[in-house]
């Protein structure tokens, strides 16, 4: 008989054995690290068959779900997504996202639960050769210029989504941001030309979370330029590879692949307004 319980580190192990694709495995892994609350385990006994996890009790949230193969096509996923959804709903969330490879299989079993089609995108990854030097005017990032970094990422992502064609409204700045800015302090970097903040790049390991230029100095080099600084500290930091997500149809693809960059998979981003816990 199968049932489903919450994660416990006594499982990590048959967990870790479960997940034989080895890009969902590190994907769990990491958010194992900081959401291990957030993660359910479909069970029969003591045999792990699926998970489900997903990352923060925020508003919007992102999740991943995984049936071993030998046990896919018995609504066993449909039983472990129920019940992730009602979690993620008793804990505040009200929209949740998922990306997969891009597959019918996949794209028909949550379509058919109710998410819709948002975009896609590129998983790329870079194994040199690295830059020898970081570039004049990369810093890190200072608290007094939180205004101006907001500004950068919110213009720079707000005009390639609306380029791409994802419904996009210009971000606010926020309390919230801040604090995670200056808690990222030491990975979060920023290129200045003439005293002017121009670009910023935020690291995580040995992925590059966020790049962006200000859509007024684009295509002038400072992305190229902030771009092989991540690159140098990262590999300072210890990273053979470094690792990357670019919407598909955004011109900064094109770019990534120029620098060395390489599309390892193609991901579609699905979505759901979730219903509130029933009383």
């Amino acid at each position: 008989m199968t049932s489903i319980i919450p994660y416990t580190p006594s499982f990590k192990e048959g967990l870790e054995t479960l997940l034989e694709d080895s890009f969902v495995r590190a994907d769990v892994q990491k958010n194992l690290l900081q959401h291990e609350d957030c993660c359910l385990l479909l069970v029969e006994e003591t045999k792990i068959l699926g998970t489900a996890l997903f990352t923060g009790k925020n508003k919007k949230t992102s999740f991943t779900l995984y049936i071993h193969p030998n046990h896919r096509r018995k609504g066993l996923g449909t039983l472990l997504l129920k019940a992730l959804e009602d979690k993620m709903a008793l804990e505040g969330v009200e929209e949740a996202v998922c990306d997969f490879m891009v597959h019918p299989r996949e794209e028909a079993f949550l379509t058919a639960h109710g998410y819709n089609y948002w975009f896609q995108s590129n998983y790329m990854t870079f194994s040199g050769p690295f830059p020898k030097r970081p570039p004049i005017h990369m810093i890190s990032y200072e608290e007094a210029a939180y205004l101006d970094t907001h500004q950068v990422f919110a213009e720079a992502f707000h005009n390639m989504r609306t380029l791409v064609g994802i419904q996009s409204t210009l971000e606010a700045p926020s309390e919230e941001e801040e604090e995670y800015f200056a808690e990222e302090k030491d990975n979060l970097f920023l290129l200045k030309d003439q005293g002017e903040l121009v670009s910023c790049g935020l690291i995580s390991g040995q992925e590059i979370e966020t790049l962006a230029t200000h859509p007024s100095k684009q295509k002038r080099g400072y992305g190229q330029r902030l771009l092989e600084g991540l690159l140098y500290t990262m590999h300072q930091r210890g990273h053979d590879q470094v690792t990357l997500w670019a919407v598909e149809g955004n011109p900064a693809k094109i770019f990534y692949e120029t620098m060395g960059f390489q599309v390892q998979r193609l991901h579609t981003l699905v979505q759901k307004r979730l219903m509130p816990p029933t009383l």
